[in-house]
C-alpha cells in the first residue's frame, strides 16, 4: 500500500532537479523575507523616535509573486505533462500499444488528483504562514485558473466539436463580471463547472485516439 502511494506520488511529481529548484527558491525566498522583517524593526525603530510614519512592507508581495509563479507553473505542467491531445508522439505511442480508453494512461493522470495536493502541500503550507488564508485561496485559484485555461485550450485546438466544448465557451464570458464586481464565490462555481466540463470532454477527446 505505501509503495503504492509513493509511487503515485513519483509518477505525478516534476523531476528531482524541478523540486531541488524550487527548494533553493524557497530558501532564498525566506532569507531574503527574514533579513527584509530586520531591517524594517531597526527602520521603525528609528522612525518612530524621529516621528516619521511607517514604512510600508514590501516583502510580502514578493513572497506571494514567487509562490504563484512556482505554482502557475505547477499547473501548467500537470495539465500538459501527461494530456496526449498535447504530445502527438504520445497519441501515436498510445495507437500502437495495447490500451483502451476504459484503462488509465500509461504514463499519468491527466486531471488532478489527490497526489497534487500532497506535493503542493508544503507550498501551501509555506503560503499560510507567510500570506494567511486569503493568500492560500489565491494560491488554489491561480492553479486552478491556469490548469483550467491550458486544457481548454487544447480541447478546442483538438479536432471535432461537441456540445461541451460549446458549454464551456459560453460560461467564460461569465468569468469577467464576476471578477469585476467581486463575487467570488460565483467564479469559484464557475471553476466546478468548468472542470467538471473539461473532465467530460477530455473523456470523450481521448476515445478519438485512433
Amino acid at each position: 500500500m505505501y509503495r503504492e502511494l509513493v509511487r503515485k506520488l513519483r509518477l505525478v511529481a516534476p523531476s528531482f532537479e524541478v523540486r531541488v529548484l524550487v527548494g533553493v527558491v524557497l530558501i532564498i525566498v525566506m532569507i531574503f523575507h527574514y533579513k527584509v522583517q530586520g531591517y524594517l524593526a531597526e527602520q521603525e525603530r528609528i522612525r518612530k523616535d524621529l516621528g516619521w510614519p511607517e514604512s510600508i512592507d514590501l516583502s510580502p508581495y514578493f513572497i506571494a509573486f514567487f509562490i504563484v509563479l512556482i505554482c502557475v507553473c505547477y499547473a501548467y505542467y500537470r495539465s500538459t505533462r501527461f494530456n496526449p491531445l498535447f504530445d502527438m508522439q504520445y497519441q501515436q505511442w498510445l495507437a500502437g500499444v495495447p490500451w483502451d480508453p476504459s484503462k488509465p494512461l500509461p504514463l499519468g493522470p491527466m486531471m488532478l488528483s489527490w497526489e497534487d495536493l500532497v506535493i503542493l502541500s508544503p507550498m501551501l503550507v509555506f503560503s499560510v504562514y507567510y500570506l494567511g488564508l486569503p493568500g492560500l485561496e489565491v494560491i488554489l485559484f491561480s492553479i486552478l485558473g491556469v490548469y483550467l485555461f491550458v486544457m481548454t485550450l487544447v480541447l478546442f485546438i483538438g479536432k471535432g466539436q461537441n456540445p461541451i466544448k460549446l458549454l464551456m465557451l459560453f460560461s467564460i464570458p461569465f468569468y469577467l463580471p464576476a471578477g469585476i464586481f467581486h463575487q467570488f464565490w460565483i467564479m469559484k462555481l464557475l471553476s466546478l463547472a468548468h472542470y467538471i466540463l473539461i473532465w467530460f470532454a477530455m473523456r470523450q477527446a481521448i476515445r478519438t485516439i485512433p
